[in-house]
């Protein structure tokens, strides 16, 4: 199987395992045609009989998402890059104010993906919801029930406000003090943060949220963060961001992760074979699908800028929402 196959398969069965979220209707009803809707199957059966059914369109429309933004300013895209059909059926189905929008394939039976941040509770501009402390005050308590009691809750809420993806999960570790998403990360120390964000997947997951860890990897600091190069050793990226993503995944198995903006000894994140291929898809074994930081597989032109890490102390995938005017 080529690297694109086993990649749509990765997402068809991610998605497909989503389910609809509360509120919203299935796409199509189980029948003894579609075997990539048999739980009786395993998923890799599952996942090839879906990307087998599929046609060259509707793979397409599986690999790129919607942002509220671009949901709003779609009728302004040009009707062959968007047709006029898939244009109708975004406005239609995507929950207005949430993080991103995936459109499924109604004649599979694989549904949409509704997608809302993040850690700390449901992010909807339009839907109130519970906000839990920071992911830092969590880690502290150094309980990994307390973390996953949270994610039960919030992922509860995802479901019940009509979405069935959580854009949670940071690991990144609180390396950079000034870094401005510290407190959405689980602390410097990988066993620690690795455990903790491990146990908030696990709780939103057991709602059948699917829960996306991120930013993979060593995305540390805001600032520059679409530009910044990460200069630092394999043995040291082992023993220090790569620690607390795997320890993560271990215990949370989240159904996707979400590559970083930033570049990693020269190579952007989400173009990063060693980190995507290598690391998460060899050594680990991971299953499920990779996605972009919000329009971070097309932004391909900035200047990097360095900033090295020497020591621990100190592909292809779901290009996820991004604004559609054309450029």
């Amino acid at each position: 199987m080529s690297k694109a196959t086993a990649f749509l398969a990765s997402a068809a069965i991610a998605i497909a395992l989503a389910g609809p979220a509360s509120g919203q209707e299935s796409a199509t009803p189980t029948s003894a045609g579609q075997p990539w809707l048999n739980p009786g199957l395993s998923p890799e059966a599952r996942a090839r009989a879906a990307v087998e059914a599929m046609t060259l369109d509707e793979k397409l429309r599986l690999i790129f998402g919607y942002s509220d933004q671009a949901v709003t300013e779609i009728s302004k895209v040009p009707d062959d890059i968007v047709s006029q059909e898939l244009k109708a059926y975004v406005q239609t189905r995507a929950v207005k104010g949430s993080a991103g929008f995936v459109p499924g394939v109604p004649r599979l039976g694989v549904p949409d993906q509704w997608q809302t941040d993040a850690s700390m509770g449901v992010r909807n501009s339009l839907i109130p919801s519970t906000a839990l402390p920071s992911s830092l005050a969590t880690a502290a308590s150094f309980d990994p029930a307390v973390p996953r009691a949270g994610g039960v809750m919030i992922g509860a809420e995802t479901r019940a406000t009509g979405h069935n993806t959580m854009l949670s999960g940071g690991v990144n570790l609180a390396r950079e003090p000034r870094n401005g998403r510290n407190f959405e990360y689980t602390g410097e120390d990988p066993l620690l943060a690795g455990t903790m964000a491990g146990s908030l997947i696990e709780g939103i997951q057991s709602n059948k949220i699917i829960s996306t860890i991120k930013h993979y990897a060593v995305n540390d600091t805001e600032t520059q963060r679409t530009t910044l190069d990460v200069t630092i050793s394999a043995e040291a990226l082992r023993q220090s961001d790569l620690l607390a993503f795997e320890f993560a995944i271990e215990r949370g198995s989240p159904g996707s992760v979400m590559c970083s903006y930033n570049l990693i000894n020269g190579r952007w994140g989400c173009e990063n074979d060693y980190l995507l291929n290598t690391v998460l898809k060899g050594d680990w074994g991971y299953k499920g699908f990779v996605m972009s930081d919000w329009g971070r597989s097309i932004r391909r032109r900035q200047r990097p800028t360095t900033a090295s890490t020497s020591s621990p102390a100190s592909a292809v995938l779901l290009t996820t929402p991004a604004s559609l005017r054309p450029r």
